[in-house]
């Protein structure tokens, strides 16, 4: 086996099971590259096929660590995204301008989207403080990036539902308790502050339901 000045593995022998023997670790990923032809060689009374081979040291490859950091890394980036367009959307100044408020409205706009913001800038602050190895399993990485790229979506439906009946009206404050996550659409919305999840509120909303059974108990 060879070895150069950069693939060198490091020599474990002083803490090896087995006295005696040259154990050498090497990065992990790296590789075992045959040069030259075989030869035949007689070691005491057997003859022996030797095969060159060369180490090819992995010494670019991430650590476990740093692929995990780099995951969580890349979701924030998305995070960050996300939170610039929310913000871009839900100047109170543009909205404000859109719906022709003024006086108390305005500031009751300007109030709303406010919150809204910082409802969203806390959800994101959750993912952040998430370990990295939570990102590592594959159905937790997914359920983070869904809900990272729903959020703006639900921003400026919680904004569109608080002010539908006017900034002013009673339910205002019922609406603005509700968490912004629950503002995927006005019918999931609904759903999560009359308490009946389970019924088909944005079905019923989108007229996709003509008939509709309802419960004993509503």
């Amino acid at each position: 086996m060879v070895v150069g000045q950069v693939d060198r593995g490091a020599s474990i022998a002083g803490l090896s099971e087995y006295p005696g023997e040259a154990e050498i670790l090497f990065p992990p990923l790296s590789n075992l590259e045959v040069i030259g032809d075989p030869e035949m060689d007689r070691r005491g009374d057997d003859l022996v096929m030797v095969v060159k081979i060369k180490v090819n040291a992995n010494n670019k490859g991430l650590t476990i660590d740093q692929l995990q950091e780099r995951r969580k890394s890349l979701h924030m980036d998305l995070c960050a995204n996300v939170l610039r367009e929310v913000e871009r959307d839900l100047t109170p100044s543009v909205l404000s301008a859109e719906r022709g408020d003024d006086g108390a409205e305005a500031g009751l706009l300007g109030d709303t989207v406010s919150k809204v913001l910082n409802e969203c800038r806390s959800v994101l602050a959750d993912h952040k403080e998430r370990d990295a190895s939570w990102y590592a399993e594959d159905g937790k990485y997914k359920q983070a990036i869904v809900e990272a790229v729903d959020l703006s979506v639900c921003a400026k439906c919680k904004v569109q539902t608080v002010t539908a009946e006017g900034l002013q009206h009673q339910k205002r404050n019922q609406w603005m308790n509700l968490s912004v996550v629950n503002f995927v659409d006005r019918g999931s919305a609904i759903g999560a502050m009359s308490g009946y999840r389970a019924f088909p509120w944005s079905e019923l909303l989108a007229g996709k339901v003509p008939r509709v059974a309802m419960f004993e108990d509503m």
